[in-house]
């Protein structure tokens, strides 16, 4: 076996070795149009996108709605459980759910199923179900006011329940509709996982105005919200952007073409932003068209901004992050909008058309163009819409040693057999960090804390060498908690003493 094979085949043992233990919520999407004809050749049908074994497999099916804006999840072995447009829920038979007609009600929603789908940018995000209601899964959608001209932007963020074992596993909706809260927001609903392992952090952007409102989602229902006033008031339509986290939660973007590109730090624990930094249209390329995207690579180093006909990437890791800049590429034939990160470490990217293509970031943890941007790099069996599956990261678990990691969750263990080596303990100036070789050349990142949660050491770096050194020789005499992780999971944990 010569070494290019030898590499090849470490690399799909460490992967489905991996993966057979991760949620697989996402593992399967699904895009296209209802066809009239059900032919392939008309390029008007389903796209189903398969995760489960690389390299991704796409097909064709008839799928009997519209998707533009869209949302779907699998259950935990990512069996498809229900996709959505914001009209109707569909189950894994490709058919309407039991009671799931008439999500989003109203004159606004009539006049636009009736069409084709519910046209949101980001207003439609399934959530899987909690361990102490295992058949529960969650909806969280925008309606549109009614009485409110057509570019003006205040909804109503509803939630709908399905219950997943119902109809011989076919899935029921039991709740739909159910009424949250009122108010003048953007079209981008997004989430992350709270820092317990458990609940999640449900987001949305106030429209002008410069605050966040926060809900706490756990077992027991929604709590809050937490509104926050922070950054810069975003304006204009709601056409032509996108918000994402970052993968380890940490990071949260938004752009549009009216504004540009805001960055924020976020707190798990608190659910709270801090430390914004901004690159306003004034600062970018002239973008009069429109479509705009962001997303992070696995790492949550970088920042990816689709601005119209251009591509950026931005370091975190950088002293200065919008100097940080560069170039990826400059659309030859069609524009760049939303991203989206995939089970299998790529970023897809849409574009502001109806086609049958995606365009692929293969390598989004690599500086620079070594990200091997590939300009329509997956061609699909099916035309799409212009958006992307508005999905947040369901392999993003507790955070060790934070004030909020009380409920003893620990969702995806380390890899038996593998020890992380941190020494000396105590320390007094320095630690080495020794990785053992079976993670050699994945993106990896070490991080320590503070006994109240404080990230105070963020190291990233590619697996090569297999040891480095962490100086602590500024920290105060402590106990500290360190983590290390892969891209899709942590790979060890501990606490570390430093003592003077």
């Amino acid at each position: 076996m010569n070494e290019h094979k030898y590499l090849l085949f470490i690399f799909l043992l460490l992967w489905l070795t991996t993966a057979g233990a991760q949620d697989k919520f996402d593992y399967i999407w699904i895009n296209g149009y209802r066809s009239n004809s059900g032919n392939p050749a008309s390029l008007q049908g389903g796209i189903l996108f398969d995760f489960h074994t690389p390299p991704l497999s796409t097909s064709y099916f008839n799928i009997p709605i519209f998707l533009n804006a869209y949302t779907h999840i699998c259950d935990k072995d990512g069996q498809v459980l229900y996709y959505t447009n914001g009209c109707k829920i569909i189950n894994r038979n490709h058919e309407v759910m039991y009671n799931g007609e008439e999500i989003n009600v109203g004159t606004r929603a009539y006049n636009s199923c009736a069409e084709h789908d519910y046209r949101l940018m980001q207003g439609l995000l399934a959530l899987p179900a909690f361990a102490e209601h295992p058949d529960d899964y969650f909806l969280f959608h925008l309606r549109k006011y009614d009485t409110l001209p057509l570019y003006h932007i205040g909804y109503d963020l509803l939630l709908t329940t399905i219950n997943a074992s119902a109809q011989e596993g076919l899935g029921a909706v039991t709740e739909k509709n159910r009424f949250i809260h009122q108010g003048f927001f953007l079209e981008h609903l997004s989430a992350v996982r709270h820092a317990n392992g458990r609940d999640w952090w449900i987001v949305l952007p106030h429209w002008v105005s410069n605050e966040f409102y926060v809900w706490r989602f756990a077992p027991d229902g929604l709590h809050g919200p937490i509104v926050q006033e922070i950054g810069r008031g975003w304006t204009g339509v709601n056409w032509g952007g996108q918000v994402a986290f970052s993968p380890d939660g940490t990071k949260y973007a938004m752009a549009n073409f009216y504004n540009g590109l805001q960055l924020l730090d976020f707190d798990r624990c608190s659910g709270a932003f801090s430390n914004p930094i901004y690159m306003l249209r004034e600062d970018l390329p002239l973008n009069d068209f429109g479509p705009t995207g962001v997303g992070f690579s696995p790492s949550s180093r970088f920042l990816y901004l689709s601005w119209s006909t251009k591509l950026f990437q931005f370091d975190l890791a950088a002293p200065g992050i919008p100097p940080s800049r560069i170039e990826i590429a400059s659309a030859r034939h069609y524009s760049f909008f939303q991203q989206q990160l995939a089970p299998d470490g790529k970023i897809y990217m849409s574009s502001s058309a109806t086609i049958n293509f995606l365009h692929v970031i293969n390598e989004p943890n690599k500086r620079g163009k070594a990200c091997a941007f590939e300009e329509i790099g997956l061609t699909l069996p099916a035309r799409r819409g212009w958006m992307m599956p508005n999905q947040p990261n369901y392999r993003l678990y507790e955070l060790p040693g934070s004030p909020c990691d009380t409920l003893g969750i620990q969702l995806n263990p380390p890899i038996p057999g593998a020890t992380v080596k941190v020494y000396p303990n105590p320390a007094s100036h320095a630690l080495q960090v020794v990785i053992p070789q079976r993670w050699s050349g994945q993106a990896l990142q070490f991080r320590l804390y503070d006994a109240i949660g404080r990230p105070l050491r963020h190291i990233r770096w590619d697996g090569f060498p297999f040891d480095i050194t962490i100086d602590v020789s500024e920290l105060p005499a402590a106990m500290y908690f360190w983590e290390l992780r892969s891209e899709s999971e942590r790979l060890g944990q501990g606490k570390v003493v430093v003592a003077r």
